[in-house]
């Protein structure tokens, strides 16, 4: 069979790629497509190609593209590069060689560039070189992709300068990041026979510089097992806030929806940090946290969790927080001892509400009593708050005095002083007032009922 002939096909709309323009000849048993020009917005695709019509499997082909746009969800890319190699169009499966340059675009902002090179070997993706400038910083190293399983892919990256505030802007990511992350990120098939899912990833960053709204951010080491609808963080570290935490994480779907576990534990974090990311404080908050919370739930359009934490503060002075300022106030209580504060706090997580059930805490003289409740914790700072609080005088509490504990006890249950708060607003601008205790009875009455000090 002999031919030979030209072809050009326009699309009907600008925005809309022109099927194929060139020429196609078929002989002696091959049929050849050179000359192929192919359009899309300012993307272009060029190159010939041979197929072998008495075998009818193999095609031979080189490509040429210049800015060939690709969209992949919200990620877009504008391809430059070469493709030369061969597919078998029975088995599905492509020997070829690939270098390119693209574009990234988030949402339709440019995001950075990316540089690759390797091959498709069957039906696996090899790149020995990949780079990505992302605005500041780079991620580079090797990857490969089997196309049929994305759980047995392999990776070894590094990390080099991330500016965060530049990615945060990227990917419209609230939180106030700043500051440099270096590190490395790895992926592979899960060794272990009792591992928790095929594929592990690895990620051990280092900070520099950075912060969290006003969270100081020194490291992060996290490791992850997936598996087709299971995910486990297996082991999270985080060094934070001048102190550490560690995560842990599964979720997996039940009963069709994704269902979420988690746990985390804080040590010796700096609460000051802590007051300031939620809202900025002109005066110092001293004092140091540590506890647990644990969790679960299901992560629907309308998130349905549960959960309970229990947390200590030490080495800590709170007067600067509008609570506790206003009972020293409503008490007149003037104090200019040296020593720290401490206190417990119970907190529970009903749905979108955060139930502060109890927090007791005691310094200069006076221990705090207060419960109350963030009504929407999706809202953030704006959510509203709403609580009740005692204060009492406890003047030999924080003496380290041989019988103080005692003498403590005995002025207690003699004494007649005492004053009572409600709370209201948001949480980046709560309110306090002072009330009569009968306005706020039973809430104070359930935090005595919870005490026997």
């Amino acid at each position: 069979m002999t031919g030979i002939g030209r072809f050009a096909v326009f699309a009907p709309e600008p925005s809309k790629p022109t099927p194929a323009r060139g020429g196609l000849t078929a002989v002696g048993g091959t049929a050849k497509l050179e000359n192929l020009d192919l359009r899309l917005g300012d993307g272009r695709l060029t190159g010939s190609g041979r197929f072998d019509l008495r075998q009818g499997r193999q095609l031979n082909a080189d490509l040429a593209a210049s800015r060939w746009p690709v969209t992949i969800g919200d990620v877009g890319l504008q391809i430059s590069g070469e493709a030369t190699g061969s597919l078998d169009v029975l088995a599905a499966t492509a020997q070829a060689e690939v270098q390119a340059t693209s574009d990234l675009m988030y949402r339709g902002h440019g995001a950075g560039q990316a540089v690759l090179r390797g091959r498709v070997q069957e039906r696996q993706l090899e790149l020995d070189h990949l780079r990505l400038d992302a605005k500041g910083g780079t991620l580079e190293g090797e990857v490969s992709l089997p196309l049929d399983d994305w759980t047995a892919l392999s990776a070894d990256l590094t990390a080099t300068e991330l500016n965060l505030e530049a990615l945060a802007a990227t990917f419209e990511l609230d939180g106030g990041l700043q500051g440099t992350a270096s590190g490395t990120i790895t992926a592979g098939p899960s060794r272990d026979p009792r591992a928790l899912g095929p594929l592990t990833a690895e990620a051990s960053l280092v900070f520099e510089s950075a912060s969290c709204n006003s969270i100081e951010l020194s490291s992060l080491d996290l490791r992850a097992q997936f598996g087709e609808d299971r995910c486990v963080l297996e082991r999270g570290a985080v060094r934070a806030a001048g102190g550490a935490i560690e995560l842990w994480a599964s979720s997996g779907l039940h009963a069709g929806e994704r269902y979420l576990q988690a746990h985390a534990s804080c040590q010796d974090l700096e609460l000051d940090q802590l007051v300031n990311a939620i809202r900025k404080q002109e005066d110092h908050v001293e004092g140091r946290l540590s506890g647990q919370v644990s969790g679960a739930g299901y992560l629907a359009e309308n998130p349905r969790l549960f959960g309970e934490g229990l947390f200590e503060l030490t080495d800590s002075d709170l007067l600067a927080l509008p609570v506790v300022e206003t009972l020293y106030g409503a008490l007149n209580i003037v104090s200019k001892r040296e020593t720290r504060g401490s206190g417990t706090a119970q907190l529970r997580l009903i749905g979108n509400s955060l139930e502060l059930s109890r927090l007791r805490y005691s310094n200069r003289g006076l221990e705090i009593l207060l419960r109350g409740m963030v009504h929407d914790v999706l809202q953030g700072g704006e959510s509203p708050v709403s609580g009740v609080g005692i204060g009492l005088v406890r003047p030999l509490r924080d003496l380290n005095l041989p019988l103080s504990d005692y003498l403590d006890r005995m002025l207690a249950g003699a004494q007649t002083g005492s004053a009572s708060v409600k709370v209201s607003g948001t949480v980046r601008d709560p309110q306090t007032e002072v009330v009569p205790l009968a306005d706020v009875q039973q809430g104070v009455a359930r935090l005595l009922g919870s005490t026997n000090d």
